[in-house]
């Protein structure tokens, strides 16, 4: 399992890292060694723990294989792969839908049978079978295209939303700042920071106040 593996390259690592490890990797026994393997050696040139470099990097042999993977489909498959990349991890299938503007059911399959995406038993929700898979399909797209589709994104949420924008403004503060609509970006890091300070969530509510103030 994801413990034994990784005690056996890196050693004893705390409860949080071997989550991270299981949400990069999908319990993949392949993904889990190289990543592993990869996070050791640059830990070890600088003198820190292995597990302190854990989330930072995606070792080159994974990616590799996981774009491998996604070469071997069809434009429209790529295509429906990278939008759904700007979503996240985990996105609701109708946004995925709209923003591709037409109908997504067998190209849809088509990843999920590939093992790259699953649908989750709501009916309503998709995931990336792998963390990496989403993070490779991600980094295929060019910077300026991204922040394109991140704002497209922004605009779809606040449409469906309407008037209970606001039950939204973590999504929309997201994808803003990742986008070229300054004033949305920070008008939605003000009021996601403002909601996280009447939580009591300090340290989040600051660093969503420092990303308005990076973009002024």
């Amino acid at each position: 399992d994801t413990r034994a593996i990784v005690r056996n390259i890196l050693g004893d690592v705390s409860e949080p890292v071997l989550r991270r490890i299981q949400e990069r990797t999908g319990g993949n026994p392949l993904f889990i060694e190289e990543l592993c393997r990869t996070v050791r050696e640059p830990g070890a040139e600088k003198g820190l723990p292995p597990q302190s470099v854990v989330g930072d990097v995606v070792p080159d042999s994974v990616a590799a294989v996981v774009r491998a993977r996604i070469d071997r489909l069809t434009p429209a498959h790529v295509h429906l792969l990278k939008l759904a990349s700007v979503l996240g991890e985990e996105f609701p299938r109708a946004l995925l839908e709209r923003l591709c503007g037409g109908e997504i059911d067998v190209l849809l399959e088509g990843l999920v049978g590939a093992d790259l995406l699953h649908e989750l038993p709501d009916g309503e929700t998709c995931r990336f079978k792998h963390a990496i898979v989403q993070e490779v399909a991600y980094a295929m797209l060019l910077h300026q295209r991204r922040r394109a589709l991140h704002a497209t994104v922004g605009r779809l949420i606040e449409e469906e939303a309407g008037p209970r924008v606001e039950e939204q403004v973590e999504r929309l503060a997201h994808h803003f700042a990742r986008s070229d609509e300054r004033d949305k970006a920070v008008f939605y890091l003000e009021g996601s920071g403002d909601k996280a300070a009447a939580s009591g969530a300090m340290v989040q509510a600051l660093g969503r106040y420092r990303g308005a103030v990076s973009i002024l």
